[in-house]
């Protein structure tokens, strides 16, 4: 009744009741008044639950719409009012006065409904139109039409950006005669909210009506208008380009895949490789639920390739320097959504590869580990998987074009060697319960950390040798699966354990620099990846490949969650005694979440000369004209005898470990280890 509150049949206190299906008409007490609603709260399940607004005495009165479409709503009627935005006050432009309400919920999830006031004043001289319409709607224009209910040939008609409050009365518009209105110099896939008023007389105007709106169409609505994404060299995504579905409609090319392309946007790439990845990142809006197509051919005549409801995809046998066309659309049919993103065409590098075959295990460490001819290794020895009746975690790697640091070397892996390249698509969980652990890897972790290993899965191999220099160095890299998820309190381990057979001291090198706390991933961790715990040691984290936050997975040379940067184990050693080494890997407590340790080829330096890179123009580092350069071999004069020639003529009387040159050529020194028959050689270009 006038003067009274409308609220939802919970009342202004209470919930709604689910399965809602109710119909209330208010008309105004005295005749010749109308009524206005004035909405002070609302708050009704969107997409589900929605109120209908008739501008009359039934439902069978013109709709007062919303810009909503029709939702799950039961009965499928668009234009109801949803959610929590409070609607603008509404009033009759019926000749009766009244407004007849609808409220339909569905039978799960009530809220608090609406309450708003009624008050009801004399009809004005000066009716509103009515019935806004929309038609003709451009990137940048639309017309706008509706119902003259008096006699006015003058209009004033304000657009406004959607979700504005509603005008004032004193606010302005654009004056006109002509109904329809066009609308120009409008924003491409925006929304907008649009009212008109009647001008009866110089005066006499009515009020404002109520709220119209639509949304300009977008860019890159058809086929043909497909904005062009550049593709990334690698799948870092740098390149990309925005989108949105604001203002998109439905193409006319074909479509077998899910969800209801009612609001599709078109992308397009030139294939500069046989396979891309195709990533939809910084989805937001309505729905973050999205689908994507592969199409080749033309707009005239598209080829569907694949259909993706995942937001990154990767696309297979694709002709380089073909066109190909991205269609994007969300999964609901539900109208009117907002969702943005950004578009990355990506691609995938090689990952690194890996055999268990190509070397037998001595030769993988006296041909790939070791960068001397020089040390004497004996003793080889080596576990793993494949002598318990399981899989072979022992193997040789290469970088095969891939990002990874290093070019080649030895992996030993909790799993199986061969799983170890990437992508890193699948969880590695290889090895049984009967491939056993490491005793003294236990120890070393119980006595490190003070909590027990119980490994099991390990993969070690082991040596003797007899270094010619007074340190060992090698390099490596940790890579596990237990990264992210398990990076807080849950670590596999592994250890380099240096034996000094003359003073039996073992000592573990795979360790954080400058401590003995043993590396793993709970030593070594970032927070971004798992924010249950703070980060440690993260200046020697490297790369974790999972989405979101990390890098793609599908670029990752390896396929394992992290890996740290390149790490150099070293020791002192005594050169001549002999020493054996123990380098193992093993998972903790159960064979779940591989890890693994990547050793650099030829970076086990027991002995060897290296001058280092050439000194030349075209790698802008070679020595100016009238300077000299420096070139040490480190070695020592106590060790070795020395042999210096320039282009392969012997330099008299220069026998030390290093030389000072001004003359440009080809260097070469000849290390001869004293007392043996080898010598070591290193060349540079000066």
């Amino acid at each position: 009744v006038c003067g009274g509150q409308f609220t939802d049949a919970g009342g202004a206190t209470g919930n709604y009741p689910n399965s809602s299906d109710s119909i209330i008409t208010i008309c105004p007490t005295n005749p010749g008044e109308v009524v206005t609603v004035t909405f002070t709260s609302f708050n009704t399940e969107a997409n589900w639950d929605a109120l209908y607004i008739f501008d009359g005495n039934s439902i069978a009165a013109p709709q007062i719409v919303s810009g909503n479409g029709a939702g799950n709503v039961p009965g499928g009627l668009a234009g109801g009012f949803w959610g929590t935005v409070i609607p603008d006050p509404i009033t009759s432009s019926s000749a009766n006065g009244c407004l007849t309400f609808r409220f339909r919920s569905d039978a799960s999830f009530n809220n608090p409904g609406w309450v708003a006031n009624v008050t009801c004043s004399p009809a004005p001289t000066c009716p509103r139109p009515t019935a806004l319409t929309f038609s003709a709607i451009t990137q940048t224009s639309a017309t706008v039409g509706w119902t003259e209910v008096g006699t006015a040939t003058t209009w004033e008609v304000l657009v406004l950006p959607a979700g504005s409050p509603a005008p004032l009365p004193t606010a302005i518009g654009v004056t006109t005669t002509t109904n329809p209105f066009p609308i120009p110099n409008l924003l491409s896939a925006t929304a907008y909210d649009v009212y008109v008023k009647s001008i009866c007389s110089a005066n006499d105007t009515s009020i404002w009506s109520n709220k119209g709106n639509f949304r300009t169409l977008i860019q890159n609505d058809a086929c043909a208008d497909a904005i062009n994404v550049p593709v990334n060299p690698d799948t870092s995504c740098l390149l990309n380009v925005s989108g949105t579905v604001i203002g998109a409609t439905a193409s006319t090319q074909p479509n077998a895949c899910g969800g209801t392309a009612d609001d599709d946007v078109w992308f397009s790439f030139v294939a500069s490789a046989t396979s891309h990845s195709i990533d939809l990142n910084n989805v937001a809006g309505s729905t973050t639920d999205l689908y994507h197509v592969l199409y080749s051919g033309n707009c005239g005549a598209l080829t569907q390739l694949y259909c993706s409801d995942p937001n990154n995809s990767v696309a297979n046998n694709l002709v380089i320097g073909q066109t190909y066309y991205i269609r994007v659309y969300t999964w609901t049919g539900t109208p009117n959504q907002t969702s943005t993103f950004t578009v990355c065409i990506g691609t995938i590098p090689p990952p690194i590869s890996a055999s268990t075959t190509l070397y037998t295990n001595p030769q993988l460490v006296q041909d790939v580990l070791l960068n001397t001819t020089c040390a004497s290794v004996t003793n080889i020895t080596s576990s793993t998987g494949s002598n318990f009746g399981s899989t072979n975690g022992i193997g040789y790697f290469n970088k095969n074009g891939s990002t990874f640091p290093f070019n080649e070397g030895v992996v030993l892996s909790t799993g199986n060697a061969n799983s170890t390249p990437g992508p890193n698509t699948t969880n590695l969980s290889d090895g049984t319960q009967a491939w056993v652990g490491d005793a003294q890897l236990n120890a070393i972790i119980l006595a490190a950390t003070g909590q027990p290993m119980n490994s099991t899965n390990a993969s070690k191999l082991e040596f003797d040798f007899v270094p010619i220099i007074n340190t060992l160095s090698f390099n490596f890299i940790f890579a596990s699966e237990e990264y992210g998820t398990f990076q807080c309190d849950f670590s596999d381990a592994f250890a380099f354990l240096l034996t000094n057979t003359t003073t039996g001291v073992t000592t573990n090198l795979a360790v954080l620099p400058g401590t003995n706390t043993p590396i793993s991933v709970v030593t070594i961790r970032d927070s971004l990846y798992n924010n249950s715990c703070g980060s440690a040691n993260a200046q020697y984290f490297g790369n974790y490949y999972e989405l979101p936050g990390g890098q793609n997975p599908l670029g990752a040379p390896i396929n394992f969650n992290g890996m740290t940067v390149p790490l150099t184990a070293s020791s002192p050693v005594v050169p001549g005694q002999l020493y054996h080494i123990k380098l193992v890997v093993a998972d903790r407590s159960d064979t779940l979440y591989d890890s693994a340790v990547f050793i650099e080829g030829g970076s086990f330096n027991i002995g060897t000369v290296d001058l280092g890179d050439d000194l030349l123009q075209q790698t802008n580092n070679a020595v100016c004209f009238g300077e000299t350069q420096l070139l040490d071999s480190g070695l020592s004069t106590t060790d070795f005898t020395f042999v210096w020639s320039l282009n392969g003529t012997v330099i008299a009387d220069q026998t030390g470990p290093s030389i000072v040159v001004n003359t440009p050529g080809s260097y070469t020194l000849t290390a001869q280890y004293n007392n043996t028959t080898c010598s070591v050689t290193d060349t540079i270009q000066v």
